[in-house]
């Protein structure tokens, strides 16, 4: 038996044995009767009862009625737990049950309710609770809607009239009073709303029973409306005795056994329950009904589940039709973990399943399939948990190439260009001089500056060298970042100068820029940087701000970098030249268009025929002769034939002449962030890496040295890798050439041998020897300053650089800049101003903006704050929710009991709330009620766009860009954002990052020429990449926690923020970063990165959703099909899965086919037949040859193909457009009139024929043809006594001769089309179809196929079809048609 209650003991002894098949107990007269033969009795029936129930149902089943509904708007109203009514019983617990279905309403509110279930007190603190439905809501005098009771609020029990309205029913003092939050600890509000689930009656097939259940109701939460459980029926098995249920006393009324002890009875109980939904506790005794998972039912119980009876159907089901879906299961994807923010499934303290960031939620919608034959019908949608793809894979070691370029190649040579770090005497990627003018002597720095950049590094190519030093034939290369070309603006003089970093604009052109160079009063020429549009000649200069005066532009000249011809750089210190080269241009020439010719030495002129000048030239490009020698430079592009140099030519010459320019080769190559050969690392151990460095040595006695550094080998010599520059020779300064300042030195051949100039010691830690007396250039006294360039290869492994995350860090701005042109304004500050349309931050790498707010008048700006309870805590950046209001913020501090933040969500908080902040696990410390929200200023976040900082080559300083049309600000700003600090290291992975989650790992779009140089997107992922970006000096120091009151002030900053020269690495805030050697990887020793995954989305017979998850790999493959299973969602996961909008996901296609989905495919065979038919017909016309009258080929410009069965091809339209198809022979015919005659027989004047009926025929004669007049047996013609009606159609008149000229006669609507032409263009139209007086009067066979969802008719016999609406109709002159029916056949 399915029971688990044992009857085999005292005192039932129900020893039945289902084996020896006892199928009845026979009673006999000379034989007591046992009880347990009694006992049996019921047993052997009910084993007859459970087989068949077992063949026909599950176990559980549900047989009758029994469905559930989840409730999750289930209004809960905490009330205290005395009456406030004195008159009425003091305890409300009392009379809490009898307050079910009674209806009360608030005194204050005069919202009326209706209780429909309750709960006592608890003793962990929740007040008595009662459930009610809001019947009514109400209106006080100013309008104020109440739609539920109010906080300390009376209600009292009222009564319903019979008009509606309700009243107090005067019969109770019994009555509620609801709670005051503040002082129930842990309750924000007196109202909310919980969840509850009832099971209708029902009968249920359990343990071989078929067991009744009332109908009954479950609170899931009470006070949250995203319950998570299962929900189902308890099965609980007792006997009762007459002692636990008296109605099992004997009832004989008047007997003398009467009351007296029955027989015991076995007990099914089903109670409804709700369980955890991890949970496999009590799993049989529970039958599960519906599932519910954060509010939403994903499971339910609405069908009878079958047992062998559906099996059988399912074979067949399967057989014939196989795996189908008749409504398709949808899938969204959402996060597993909601922030309240991101749509996610789970809060973090759901106490059922807690929100996991590493998770995802599938949501499968409703829908209903065939699945092996059984119909699985999902009526509400499913949450299937799914893994993102988080495991990781070492790929060992791997290289990590570097290569640099955006470099001029360079001859004639000074010196060296400082660039090395950890020097004192050399600044770290020095700024240098971009200039016009090759050199005139030999320290250079002639023409004028065009533009600024700085140096990564410096290397010889081609060494061609003479007693010791290189000539000004060798040629070498630096490597330049942050290349700032000017625009050089000639403007009239004013009176006033313009400092380096103060922004001007155009007034006409809204042009804009920063000054590169400060111009003093009277200055004419302005150089610009950072210029945003094109200024025009009609623009006057002004300052950003200023609104008159300022300075008439008169011409205009943007500089590229091709116009480069000598690099030049000083001393940071004394200003002196330290380095200077010419640009070589012979890598980048170009044949000039057309003959050009320079006629006389003497001019400046030169002339060209079928010449280019202004599309091929411009100023500054140098002319060579067909000879080779140089003709001179341009200086102005007179039109396509005429230009002027900027000197006399140099010869006379004619022919084809060869334009040279400098070039900055390879900018592709511009950025220090080198990819890592694997996608989504999750952690690098690096090695080794080839770095580039640069030191100053001081001689004394002809001998120096570098000294080693433990981490560092040097590498062997090389003219690439080693270069020494004399950079401060004995004796004076005013003859260089004399004391050899400058020179560049040959190294070559002095590698390790004692005594030689260049002595390298290549074990680790090993230093460079210096010996002076092994170069001409030098000599045993001197005691000259060196500039030394070295490589060597550094160990890494603990040099990954650390970032940290400064949190809600932030600067006031306090200060306005002036609106006046005049000189007193030269000295203000840009990007310091509340007016600025750009604000500095003053740090560089900016994380992210947060917050910008002005403030409501003249004070400083604040953020909005929170008055809390004591004792709350909370660090910058962690995150606080509301509990009522569902508001969320980040903290930036918290001071006694007030908590100053910024808003992340859009809703706000309120004094109903208690806020907890989530990013702290101190549960002592992290929730508080509020009791007030503070607003001190507007934010105006929205206003402003963010530029972090990062560049190709750097970390610049972060700022604020207001968005164009946004308004100016007028009072103070506070700006609250997250920036990162740098520790010590050689360059920052993904190792840097320990504070942030891998997807919060910022990224970085380089501002490259070529987009594909370096990642198919354009973007770089920090987290694969090694980032070789040194920070520049920060302007102020606010790593401390924000003190929203006293900010640090950016308006204090004295240097120009936007100045070229401000963004230096050499001050103590900067952190600088030696580079390693172009064409050199960083090596690792390891490097894990996430992998991608491949998983499937099953649904199985029994109806259960199947998650079969792939292997990870870098090339994942998809897993196998569970049997018993049909496939619905292949799903792509992406390594890591940070975003699951980048999830992919295939959907399998089950078709279902029904017998009027197989009829519209076989009208859709038949006309791709007819379509393949025609476009034969248009390849057979495509090689028809058409010959002319002497038998040549005739040229077809095109042709058009018509099988004349219908009007779509012609253009009906056209006035000559006169024809009618014959659709039986495919024939074009003329347009026609058909008009018909009333015939009738003149009978006088007839003769040979014989009329019958209506028909005329020849005369002829009956006789019988076969005769049968026996019969062998009776045969009923209706047997089963079936009497059809047929009914009868009168036409009146019989016969019309008039067609009705307010349509088209019969045109047939085919799928082809045929005929929507003509529908379309000439409507009323007669005559288009030849023979339609047969195919429309007397009938002729014809099939026609109709587009879907119409009918196809095959009529193989001559039809009659008559097509108007059922009723009656006139018209004048002629006779009433009375139609019954639409359509005749």
């Amino acid at each position: 038996m399915a029971q688990n209650t044992d009857l085999n003991v005292s005192p039932y002894y129900d020893d039945y044995t289902e084996s020896k098949n006892f199928h009845r107990i026979l009673f006999r007269p000379s034989n007591a009767i046992q009880a347990r033969e009694l006992t049996q009795l019921q047993s052997i029936l009910q084993n007859q009862v459970e087989r068949f129930g077992n063949h026909v149902f599950d176990e559980g089943a549900l047989v009758m009625g029994g469905t559930v509904t989840v409730n999750t708007l289930y209004d809960a109203v905490k009330v205290n737990a005395t009456n406030p009514n004195s008159s009425g019983t003091e305890t409300a617990e009392t009379y809490r049950t009898a307050a079910h279905g009674k209806y009360y309403q608030g005194k204050t509110s005069g919202v009326v309710a209706k209780v429909i279930n309750s709960v006592a007190a608890t003793t962990g603190g929740d007040p008595l609770t009662l459930f009610v439905t809001y019947v009514k809501a109400n209106a006080d005098s100013s309008t104020t809607t109440y739609s539920t009771f109010l906080d300390n609020e009376e209600i009292e029990e009222v009564a319903l009239s019979s008009d509606g309205s309700y009243s107090n029913s005067g019969n109770s003092n019994n009555e509620f009073k609801t709670i005051l939050p503040s002082e129930v600890a842990g309750h924000d509000s007196s109202t909310g709303t919980g969840s509850a689930a009832t099971v209708r009656g029902g009968i249920f097939y359990t343990r071989g029973f078929f067991v009744r259940c009332d109908e009954q109701t479950i609170i899931l939460d009470k006070y949250t409306n995203t319950p998570t459980y299962r929900i189902g029926l308890q099965i609980v098995e007792s006997l009762q005795s007459s002692t636990d249920d008296t109605s099992l006393l004997d009832n004989a009324s008047g007997a003398s056994n009467e009351n007296a002890p029955g027989a015991n009875r076995l007990k099914i109980a089903l109670t409804l329950v709700n369980k955890t939904i991890t949970g496999t506790q009590d799993i049989d005794n529970f039958i599960e009904l519906s599932r519910v998972e954060e509010g939403v039912i994903t499971k339910q119980t609405a069908i009878t589940a079958y047992n062998t009876l559906e099996r059988t159907l399912a074979r067949r089901t399967f057989d014939e039709s196989g795996d189908y879906l008749v409504k398709p299961f949808q899938l969204e994807l959402r996060e597993h973990y909601n922030d309240t923010l991101n749509n996610g499934v789970y809060l973090s303290d759901n106490a059922s399943i807690p929100g996991d960031k590493t998770k995802m939620v599938s949501v499968i919608s409703p829908g209903k399939g065939y699945v092996k034959g059984f119909e699985v019908d999902k009526q509400s949608q499913s949450l299937i948990t799914l893994n993102k793809a988080r495991n990781t894979l070492d790929s060992g070691a791997l290289a990590v190439p570097f290569e640099i370029g955006n470099y001029y190649t360079l001859d004639s040579v000074f010196g060296q260009p400082e660039f090395g770090i950890g020097d004192s005497a050399i600044s770290p990627f020095g700024s240098v001089s971009l200039r016009d003018t090759e050199k005139a002597n030999v320290e250079g720095g002639d023409g004028t500056e065009i533009g600024q950049a700085r140096v990564r590094y410096f290397n010889c190519t081609s060494p061609t060298t003479s007693s010791g030093a290189h000539t000004t034939a060798s040629l070498f290369r630096i490597h330049l970042f942050d290349v700032r070309m000017y625009t050089k603006l000639t403007t009239a003089s004013t009176n006033y100068a313009l400092t380096a970093g103060q922004r001007v604009k155009g007034t006409v052109s809204g042009a804009k820029g920063t000054v590169a160079v400060t111009s003093a009063a009277g200055a004419t020429t302005i150089m610009l940087i950072d210029v945003e549009s094109s200024f025009s000649t009609a623009d006057t200069l002004r300052l950003e701000h200023a609104t008159s005066g300022g300075k008439a532009i008169s011409a205009i000249r943007t500089y590229s970098t091709d116009r480069v011809r000598q690099v030049y750089q000083t001393s940071r210190t004394s200003g002196a030249a330290v380095f200077a080269a010419d640009t070589v241009t012979t890598d980048n020439q170009f044949v000039i268009t057309g003959t050009v010719t320079a006629a006389s030495a003497s001019s400046t002129t030169v002339t060209g025929v079928n010449t280019k000048f202004t599309q091929e030239l411009k100023e500054g490009d140098i002319l060579i002769q067909p000879s080779g020698a140089v003709t001179g430079i341009v200086s102005s592009i007179t039109n396509d034939t005429t230009l002027v140099l900027a000197a006399n030519a140099a010869a006379v010459a004619n022919g084809k002449f060869i334009r040279q320019r400098a070039r900055l080769q390879e900018q592709e190559k511009t950025v220090s962030v080198m990819p890592t050969p694997k996608n989504f690392v999750s952690s690098i151990t690096p090695n080794t890496v080839v770095i580039r460095k640069q030191a100053s040595v001081q001689l004394s006695s002809g001998d120096g040295s570098v000294s080693g550094v433990a981490d560092e080998t040097l590498v062997a010599e090389d003219s690439n890798d080693y270069m020494i520059a004399i950079m401060e020779a004995e004796g004076t300064e005013t003859n260089p050439e004399d004391n050899n300042e400058g020179t560049v030195l040959d190294i070559d051949g002095d590698q390790n041998t004692p005594g030689n100039f260049l002595q390298i010691n290549t074990s680790s830690g090993g230093a460079i020897t210096i010996d002076g007396n092994s170069n001409s250039k030098l000599g045993t006294s001197a005691t000259d300053i060196l500039k030394v360039i070295y490589a060597a290869t550094k160990d890494v492994a603990n040099d990954n650089a650390a970032k940290t995350l400064r949190r809600s860090r932030g600067v006031k701005v306090t200060s306005t800049a002036s609106a006046n042109a005049g000189a007193s304004v030269s000295a203000e500050v840009y990007g310091t101003n509340i007016n600025d349309e750009i604000i500095t931050l003053g740090v560089p790498d900016v994380y992210s903006v947060r917050a910008v707010f002005e403030s409501n008048d003249s004070t400083d700006a604040l953020p909005p704050s929170l008055t809390l309870a004591s004792g709350f805590a909370g660090n910058p950046g962690d995150r606080i929710t509301g509990s009522s209001s569902t508001a969320v913020g980040k903290i930036i501090q918290v001071t006694g009991t007030t908590v100053y933040f910024y808003y992340v969500s859009d809703t706000l908080f309120t004094t109903s709330d208690t806020v907890t902040n989530e990013t702290s696990t101190n549960t002592s410390t992290n929730s508080r009620a509020c009791s007030a929200v503070t607003v001190d200023s507007k934010d105006i976040t929205d206003n402003f766009f963010f530029d972090s900082g990062q560049r190709d080559g750097y970390y610049g300083l972060g700022s604020i860009k207001r968005k164009p049309g946004a308004p100016s600000p007028v009072n103070k700003l506070l700006i609250i954002f997250d920036y990162f600090t740098s520790g010590s290291g050689s360059f920052f992975t993904v190792n840097s990052y320990s504070d942030l989650q891998f997807e919060n790992i910022p990224t970085y779009i380089p501002n490259i020429i070529d987009p594909n140089g370096l990642e198919p997107d354009g973007e770089i992922e920090l987290s694969d990449a090694v980032d070789f970006r040194s920070y520049v000096h920060s302007l102020h120091d606010i790593s401390a926690a924000l003190d929203p009151t006293s900010a640090t002030d950016v308006s204090s900053i004295s240097s120009q923020p936007l100045a070229f020269a401000t963004e230096e690495f050499t001050s103590a805030r900067a952190v600088p970063f030696n580079l390693p050697k172009s064409g050199q990887s960083l090596l690792t020793t390891a490097m894990e990165h996430y992998i991608p995954r491949i998983d499937k989305i099953s649904l199985s017979s029994d109806g259960e959703f199947i998650v079969s998850e792939g292997q990870p790999a870098d090339e994942p493959s998809a897993p196998t099909t569970p049997s018993n299973s049909i496939l619905l969602h292949t799903l792509y996961i992406p390594a890591y899965t940070a975003d699951i909008s980048k999830v992919s996901v295939s959907s399998q296609d089950h078709k279902r086919f029904t017998m009027r989905d197989i009829g519209r495919i076989q009208g859709r065979v038949k006309n791709l037949e007819r379509v393949t038919s025609l476009n034969a017909l248009e390849q057979e016309t495509s090689l028809h040859q058409i010959q002319d009258a002497d038998g040549l080929d005739r040229f077809k410009s095109g042709f058009v193909t018509d099988n004349f069965r219908g009007h779509k091809t012609g253009d009906v339209n056209h006035p000559d457009y006169k024809i009618a198809v014959d659709r039986t022979t495919g024939t074009l015919r003329p347009q026609h009139n058909s008009k018909f005659v009333d015939i009738s027989i003149n009978t006088g004047a007839s003769s040979g024929y014989a009329k019958t009926g209506d028909m005329i025929t020849l005369p002829f004669t009956e006789e019988a043809y076969v005769t049968i007049d026996k019969a062998s047996s009776t045969e009923f013609v209706n047997p089963y006594d079936v009497v059809l009606f047929n009914g009868t159609v009168e036409l009146s008149p019989s016969r019309d001769l008039w067609f009705d000229t307010e349509r088209l006669p019969a045109v047939r609507r085919t799928v082809e089309g045929d005929f929507d032409t003509v529908l379309a263009g000439v409507q009323n139209s007669l005559g288009t179809i030849w023979n339609n007086w047969q195919s429309d009067w007397t009938g002729e066979p014809v099939t026609t196929v109709e587009e879907p969802p119409n009918r196809t008719v095959t009529s193989p016999t001559p039809r009659r079809a008559v097509r108007a609406a059922a009723g009656r109709r006139t018209r004048p002159g002629s006779r009433t048609v009375d139609v019954r029916f639409v359509e005749q056949r």
